[in-house]
């Protein structure tokens, strides 16, 4: 499996079969898809008045992979969102990754 997105200029997405590449601004890193599942902030993943976990990284199954994923500009940020192939989606500033990186 290999897809590459870009949503604007200097940001590039590209899956693989374990991770993601994201390019953005120069800076390109990898990240691992059971870390971006295991790392989802939605309401389903997190209590969101504490941030307390609901899902268990033991339970993000191995074979874990984004079944598409593309790079949305707008209101000042890059986005990152992904269809799971466990049925879920979860979004991500990719400032936010590129600092956790």
């Amino acid at each position: 499996m290999s897809q590459q997105t870009q949503a604007q200029p200097g940001e590039r997405l590209q899956l693989a079969d374990r991770h993601l590449v994201l390019t953005s601004s120069g800076r390109t890193s990898r990240f691992h898809y059971v870390w971006l599942r295991d790392n989802c902030w939605c309401d389903q993943c997190r209590v969101s008045q504490s941030g307390e976990r609901q899902l268990f990284t033991a339970h993000i199954p191995d074979d874990i992979a984004a079944r598409d994923a593309q790079l949305d500009a707008g209101a000042g940020e890059v986005r990152l969102h992904i269809r799971w192939n466990d049925g879920h989606e979860s979004s991500y500033d990719t400032a936010w990754l590129m600092a956790h990186d």
